[in-house]
């Protein structure tokens, strides 16, 4: 257009029959200086250069499925994870267990959420519960060891699985890695926490003396206990989880040798986040069987002991049951109503209320290896953090400060002007303070729905950030599109999840991202480069 203008005193010329003809022709010229001014290689070049990085992403465990989001990567200013399974390594084991129990011989005894740790890693069934016999859930029968026991087993849908084709040599080193599971990593550490709480001492019937004619297998051995505690009840209804009553609960009727049940004997027994599930109890249980009000104190006591549970960086999970004398007597199995009832998701939290509260676990989920040392990387490199969980807020502040995304000087009872939130909370702020938050530092959201992540991903992108979206289920798919760069799990993730997304993770690994980063910033610059060579290079041609 320059050039055409800076020719109009020449479009009379005499060369030209009309002053139309001069600027047709200038006009040629124009659009062929600025042809000429594109160097021909440069397509060739940059789809060399987005190929060639997408074979190198390919090695190092990242599966682009659309090209252009190579070079996006390199100008990524904001990554939004998720905690479990990419910040941490999604193998969880319990390692506490709390009970109510009363430190007195009469009903004015002081009660006490008192602390049993368990032993054993892994999805291995053999350890043990400190202060807790295997023999209690049989010799009190009504106790809370047993309920717990009986909750976690059918409350439940996940599968410990033995491997008997693991050699022998191997096994005797490493006996954790004879088991596997099927399901969810949370659901299956309860599966393995049952083994080391029930009655059966799998521990003792196992030897890997092939020769041993008492020998039991890993498949054999699995699961006894919960076998032994399955066995019992006829589980003929589920009300599935969903997070906005954070729980999940079964319908259960009792059954003796003749599998048969009687009216009004069915059970309700749930599991869920202990905040959420706490509201909905009236109730408690102690150890010893006795059922006592839920007082206020109670309920403050349980509330430091889940407080607690959370500074230590441990999702925790509560137990609670409701008798059939309680339940609708249409739930009962029966009456043959339960499907009627259960067709409203949203009747569940009605249903799963007027609980009995019965103990909570504790599960360790540590961090991947080498994730401090890549958010470390992002630090330097002017890449922030947004850590996005359904955790609770102090669980969720434990992990950030062990994967290096907070300061070990953040205390989780730290108020929110240090970068912690819970998304209702976030999003209940006005929102020229949403975007201010979000211009600075690192952050953590917890108690995060899916729908959250997308509006965070929008707001991002309001304020110039370039944000890349992690995401593993159905309802991520949206954030996953809206996000400059969106990243589904290999592993974890669902179908619809890594259709949305921009690349794959293979191994669903934080450190796996920021390696896409250093690589999309490599491919920028060398883009970059050779533009400045070819520009150069035609200036002085």
């Amino acid at each position: 257009l320059a050039v055409w203008l800076a020719s109009i005193p020449r479009f009379g010329d005499s060369v030209f029959d009309s002053w139309i003809e001069g600027a047709i022709y200038y006009a040629k010229v124009g659009v062929a200086l600025g042809v000429a001014a594109i160097p021909e290689g440069l397509p060739a070049v940059i789809t060399l250069c987005l190929s060639l990085g997408t074979r190198r992403m390919a090695e190092r465990n990242v599966i682009v499925r659309k090209l252009p989001s190579v070079e996006t990567l390199g100008c990524t200013t904001t990554i939004c994870t998720d905690k479990t399974g990419t910040l941490t390594s999604n193998q969880m084991t319990a390692v506490l267990l709390t009970l109510l129990e009363s430190n007195g011989e009469n009903q004015n005894g002081k009660i006490e959420a008192v602390e049993h740790d368990v032993t054993g890693s892994s999805y291995s069934p053999f350890g043990s519960v400190s202060g807790i016999e295997r023999e209690e859930s049989i010799s009190i029968p009504n106790g809370t060891v047993a309920d717990a026991n009986v909750i976690m087993t059918l409350c439940n849908d996940a599968r410990l699985i033995g491997n008997d084709d693991i050699a022998d040599e191997r096994a005797t080193k490493r006996d954790g890695e004879q088991f596997t599971i099927e399901g969810e990593p949370t659901e299956a550490s309860l599966l393995c926490l049952v083994e080391k709480l029930g009655p059966i001492d799998t521990a003792a019937d196992f030897t890997t003396d092939t020769d041993s004619p008492e020998r039991l297998n890993p498949s054999s051995i699995a699961s006894r206990n919960n076998r032994h505690f399955a066995k019992n009840y006829d589980r003929y209804a589920t009300l599935e989880f969903d997070r906005k009553r954070k729980s999940m609960s079964v319908l259960c009727s009792p059954i003796d040798e003749a599998r048969t049940s009687t009216d009004g004997s069915c059970q309700l027994f749930v599991k869920g986040a202990p905040n959420s599930l706490l509201q909905r109890c009236n109730k408690a249980k102690l150890r010893n069987g006795e059922v006592v009000q839920l007082t206020p104190e109670l309920r403050q006591q349980i509330d430091k002991s889940i407080a607690s549970i959370g500074d230590r960086a441990l999702r925790c999970i509560g137990l609670a049951k409701k008798d059939g004398s309680s339940l609708d007597p249409r739930l009962w199995k029966e009456h043959q109503q339960y499907n009627d009832c259960l067709k409203d998701p949203n009747t569940f939290a009605e249903i799963e209320s007027d609980l009995t509260f019965i103990g909570m676990v504790g599960i360790k989920d540590p961090a991947r290896e080498g994730v401090a040392e890549s958010i470390e990387l992002c630090k330097r490199a002017g890449i922030r953090v947004i850590m996005i969980t359904g955790d609770a807020k102090a669980t969720a502040i434990a992990i950030a400060k062990d994967v290096g995304i907070f300061e070990d000087n953040l205390h989780p009872s730290t108020d929110n002007s240090q970068g912690a939130f819970e998304g209702r909370e976030f999003f209940a702020l006005p929102e020229s303070q949403q975007l201010d938050i979000l211009r600075t530092g690192n952050l953590v959201i917890c108690r995060a729905e899916p729908s959250d992540k997308q509006r965070l991903v929008k707001m991002l992108q309001s304020i110039g950030e370039i944000p890349a979206m992690t995401g593993d289920g159905v309802n991520d798919a949206p954030a996953l599109q809206q996000a400059s760069i969106g990243v589904a799990m290999g592993i974890s993730g669902t179908d619809v999840a890594k259709e949305a997304a921009d690349m794959v993770l293979v191994d669903d690994n934080f450190s796996t991202i920021v390696d896409a980063v250093e690589e999309g910033r490599c491919i920028y610059a060398n883009m970059q480069a050779f533009i400045n060579f070819l520009i150069t290079w035609l200036g002085h041609g």
